[in-house]
């Protein structure tokens, strides 16, 4: 009986040598190389102005002194109002598009009341949305225009020359990109 203990034990040993021979054969390690790379693109811009609305105002140019078209870079636009009567005004209209492919959301609409409260008060500026491509106010979707009229109005009410003749304003548009697109992309 000691003799076949003997046996099944070695049996056994040369078993287990096998299997561990096979596997360390069979075994190999594997390695995964990972590289990335960001493909996305932020490109939000102001895209057009158009001057419209004109109540008996003038669009002019810098210097105030002839007609000429709104400038504008991708992320600034130069109004020039000529407001030669109370009661006249001159609107434009602020094309934004999304050029990139970075969904996008306005974080706030331009408040004017601390610019329209300057001297001289009878000046005001409006803002408001008026449509474009975008399928809801406030979002650039890719692809998706804005638009957004601003008017610039000498108050009709106003009965003197202010002595201040100039008012200028800064109105930014202040896009973000959209929070919860990027936890879908």
């Amino acid at each position: 009986m000691q003799k076949k203990k003997k046996r099944v034990i070695v049996a056994l040993a040369v078993i287990v040598a096998f299997m561990a021979v096979g596997y360390a054969l069979l075994s190999q390690d594997l390695e995964v190389a990972v590289n990335s790379k960001i493909t996305a693109d932020w490109n939000v811009q102001i895209t057009n102005i158009t001057a419209t609305g004109v109540d008996g105002g003038q669009n002019m140019d810098s210097t105030f002194t002839e007609a000429a078209d709104p400038t504008f870079t991708t992320t600034t636009a130069t109004l020039n109002a000529a407001l030669p009567l109370p009661g006249s005004g001159v609107g434009y209209v602020i094309t934004i598009t999304n050029n990139g492919s970075i969904p996008a959301v306005l974080s706030e609409v331009p408040d004017l009341s601390a610019i329209n409260a300057t001297a001289p008060t009878d000046v005001t500026y409006t803002i408001t949305y008026t449509g474009g491509t975008a399928a809801k106010e406030g979002y650039l979707a890719t692809g998706e225009t804005a638009e957004y009229s601003v008017f610039v109005s000498w108050s009709d009410e106003a009965t003197a020359i202010p002595e201040t003749l100039t008012k200028t304003a800064t109105i930014t548009f202040n896009y973000l990109q959209d929070a919860s697109a990027s936890a879908t992309a």
